[in-house]
């Protein structure tokens, strides 16, 4: 924060100050820092099934819906499209079609899914 004022355009075309108490500034040392940063923010943000890149056996965080709207978090493994739609396994039972089958059931629809975060390490 300075001492100094900012004034911002609205959308209506009016000016006024900004208000920066909600901002969140981060600092690199270096545009490598700031790439790390960015990467790191990405990552960590759901994403559409609809903009998920085909592939098969990779393994993702699923953020599934039931027909009453509950969400819920599961490991699955993504698979090849069937019908074009992307297919899902997991070995969490309660997600599954059938006790001894490791797909998706019908009744949790994926809606969204993320790339697993990488193995906590300790930092000397």
């Amino acid at each position: 924060m300075s001492d100094g004022m900012t004034l911002v355009q609205h959308e209506d075309g009016t000016f006024g100050a900004y208000d920066d108490t909600y901002d969140i500034a981060i600092h690199c040392k270096s545009k490598e820092e700031q790439e790390r940063a960015i990467k790191h923010l990405k990552s960590t943000c759901w994403i559409p099934v609809s903009d998920m890149p085909n592939g098969c056996g990779y393994p993702v965080l699923l953020t599934v819906e039931n027909k009453f709207g509950q969400r819920e978090v599961c490991k699955a493994f993504t698979n090849y499209m069937k019908e074009g739609k992307q297919l899902f396994y997991t070995h969490e039972k309660e997600f599954c079609a059938e006790l001894t089958s490791s797909r998706l059931s019908e009744h949790w629809k994926p809606i969204a899914w993320m790339p697993l975060p990488k193995c906590y390490k300790e930092t000397e």
